[in-house]
């Protein structure tokens, strides 16, 4: 049975990203989960790696232990596999600092040609490339169609927001005017509105608009909208793959991600204004959806395939 390291920040992301150990045990793979809860826990991954030396490792973040590990795990014979799971900064002080390290990738697996272009730079050599959808992807695509409906994508941008979450994120004033403005108009109309809470958000804020809208709807789980808008989660990046139009409201943080390198079809990407709602309710669309099933296999079936 190949033995699988898999690495993260955070040992709750395991679960949410990969299936459970049964299923990989059933496909022939020992699985080993270990995160970077705590700063000396990078010498026991290291440690384990060398003294158990398993058949492959899979990482996600360009972090600088990571590119340690992937270093190590190049002398060690290891096959290395790198998956994208957001959108990454690349800043050319940090890739220059990292190239240095000269690990090597004998999979990269991302999103686009402009992140692989991008994640490319951070190591030496990168000997198989694979664009894959989003690893919620195929949660969305299992998930119910609701015609005339809106998904709004919630980060943490209020003041009651940052103020409820002890957040340190940036204030736009005008952001919140925007929303105060279109959560008034999306009230009036004859469509759902669900709203999804961003994980960090311990604020009741969008609960408060459930109980002042009764168009307004709190949902955990994804769903298949006719309208996806939000600022610049990397959750808009599976639903641009699956050609649901996307309306941009204003945020100073959006700069920071461009969602156009994510869609083939660049009309779908929309400034907001209260036009641009009815105009695709208007429009007709064209169903591709059980063509994307096809063509989106889970994260877990993706790394199962090649290691």
């Amino acid at each position: 049975m190949k033995k699988v390291l898999f690495v993260d920040e955070k040992q709750y992301r395991f679960s949410f990203y990969y299936e459970p150990e049964k299923w990989w045990i059933i496909n022939g793979i020992k699985p080993y989960f270990k995160a970077y809860e705590k700063r000396k826990d990078k010498w026991f991954i290291y440690l384990w790696l060398i003294l158990n030396r398993p058949h492959s490792v899979v990482f996600v973040q360009l972090s600088l232990k990571n590119l340690i590990l992937a270093r190590m795990s190049n002398i060690l014979g290891v096959k290395t596999v790198f998956w994208q799971h957001g959108v990454f900064g690349y800043d050319k002080q940090i890739i220059d600092k990292y190239s240095k390290i000269k690990a090597s990738l004998n999979y990269l697996l991302c999103f686009s040609e402009y992140d692989a272009n991008k994640i490319s730079l951070y190591f030496r050599y990168v000997k198989n490339l694979q664009l894959i959808h989003h690893y919620e992807t195929a949660k969305i695509l299992a998930s119910e169609k609701i015609d005339k409906s809106i998904f709004y994508i919630g980060q943490i941008l209020t003041k009651e927001q940052i103020k409820g979450s002890s957040a340190k994120f940036p204030y736009d004033e005008q952001c919140e005017t925007i929303l105060n403005n279109l959560w008034e108009y999306l009230s009036k109309q004859d469509y759902n509105v669900f709203l999804k809470k961003h994980p960090g958000d311990k604020s009741e804020y969008l609960e408060h608009l459930c109980v002042i809208y009764p168009n307004f709807f709190m949902i955990e789980k994804h769903i298949i909208p006719t309208i996806v808008i939000g600022h610049y989660s990397t959750l808009v990046i599976p639903y641009l793959q699956l050609e649901i139009p996307f309306l941009q409201i204003h945020h100073e943080m959006n700069k920071f991600i461009d969602f156009s390198n994510y869609s083939k079809n660049q009309k779908l990407i929309i400034k907001y204004n209260e036009n641009s709602i009815d105009n695709i309710f208007q429009q007709k669309r064209n169903d591709r959806l059980n063509e994307n099933k096809k063509n989106s296999p889970s994260i877990s079936e993706i790394i199962k395939s090649l290691v």
